[in-house]
């Protein structure tokens, strides 16, 4: 609007429409709505003033809301353990809404671990085996960091979003947003008991 180059008049307002960025402020300054934004505001600078008695019923009703013994000058609403219990609730509701990418976890590490397991079946319990052993271990190893890269790519992109929106309507502290995937604890548990058979 204040670039020259850029600017179309519309005809016959050749005269009245401000030329540089200078006019532009100086007609806005004196322009009629200006005088009223202006007075609005000041209207509600003088009603709502910033020491005021809106501001004691404001920190008045938020420590109201605030847990018993949680800080007051705590942004929070919610105790620690209480935002734990509700990350915790949240979890184990993600769970039983979609189990999909626990169960495929659990089944594919069954079927892995019975197919290694075949292969290694029947070692002597001699130090002649230790070469086999150790290969044992390192499958093992190996599957369960590949499971753990499927449940970072799978269930930790999804929870991204939700994050965002947590961390910006500040429910919960980030230390507390870890503990949302201890329901998953359970298949983790499941799938190294697996490889330990």
């Amino acid at each position: 609007m204040t670039s020259p180059q850029e600017r179309t008049i519309r005809p016959g307002f050749e005269n009245r429409v401000p030329r540089t960025s200078e006019d532009f402020a100086r007609v806005w300054k004196e322009s009629p709505e200006r005088t009223k934004l202006v007075a609005e505001i000041d209207a509600y600078n003088n009603e709502f003033q910033l020491d005021g008695e809106h501001l004691t019923e404001f920190q008045e009703s938020r420590r109201a809301q605030q847990a018993k013994n949680q800080r007051i000058t705590s942004p929070y609403t919610l105790s620690y353990m209480g935002q734990v219990r509700l990350c915790l609730r949240r979890g184990f509701w993600r769970l039983r809404g979609d189990p999909t990418l626990t169960l495929t976890q659990l089944f594919g590490n069954f079927i892995m671990s019975l197919i290694l397991s075949s292969i290694f079946y029947n070692m002597k319990p001699t130090t002649d085996s230790f070469f086999s052993r150790s290969a044992v271990l390192f499958f093992a190893i190996l599957v369960n960091a590949f499971g753990s890269a499927l449940e970072v790519s799978g269930y930790l992109f999804f929870l991204a979003e939700d994050q965002l929106t947590i961390n910006r309507f500040l429910l919960s502290t980030p230390s507390v947003l870890s503990s949302r995937n201890t329901p998953a604890t359970p298949s983790t548990i499941l799938r190294v008991r697996h490889w330990l058979l």
